[in-house]
């Protein structure tokens, strides 16, 4: 009975150190625990200062008119780059989808050839779908239900390219003339 008493003592004894042990690692961690959860916070205020730097330091160079004229300028570039790269890349896809088909037309792996349409067109419309602003809701659904079409097996092959060729003219596939940004 004495021997299970001192057992009890000496396991208290160990786990009473243990718990010391970590207590005192808790202590030393507390000040990374600390900034692991101010770190959002100090990210959102360098953000807003950061934003908030460039637009007074815009104003003190012009006034508060042509600050805003210059930076919906840069804005307008910036947009028109992305518009024109987005619709560049559409073109281009547009161009694979019908280099495909040519190549079903005339190709005797039909199999390969009607996968490699399918992965043009699948590419074709993540790339619509991503750049979708660039669309009326009519233009939408026309270009939707167009490459639909062209990804359907049962369609002929001259079905399907006169689909591609309604692609090439809608608006969001033409290129816009260029422009000179003002300065």
């Amino acid at each position: 009975m004495q021997l299970l008493l001192i057992q009890t003592q000496v396991m208290k004894v160990d786990m009473e150190s243990a718990l010391m042990q970590m207590d005192q690692i808790m202590r030393a961690n507390r000040l990374n625990f600390s900034l692991m959860a101010c770190m959002p916070a100090v990210l959102v205020g360098s953000s807003f200062f950061s934003i908030a730097s460039t637009s007074i330091g815009n104003m003190r160079t012009m006034d508060s008119f042509s600050s805003f004229k210059t930076f919906s300028q840069t804005l307008g570039t910036r947009n028109y780059r992305t518009r024109t790269q987005s619709r560049e890349d559409m073109r281009m896809l547009l161009g694979e989808a019908e280099r495909a088909l040519a190549e079903l037309t005339y190709s005797r792996n039909k199999s390969f050839a009607s996968g490699m349409l399918l992965y043009a067109l699948n590419t074709l419309f993540q790339s619509v779908q991503k750049h979708r602003n660039c669309f009326s809701p009519a233009e939408w659904r026309a270009v939707r239900l167009d490459i639909m079409t062209m990804s359907d097996n049962e369609v002929p092959v001259e079905s399907k390219l006169n689909a591609v060729a309604r692609l090439a003219r809608v608006k969001a596939f033409v290129p816009e003339p260029h422009r000179v940004p003002q300065i």
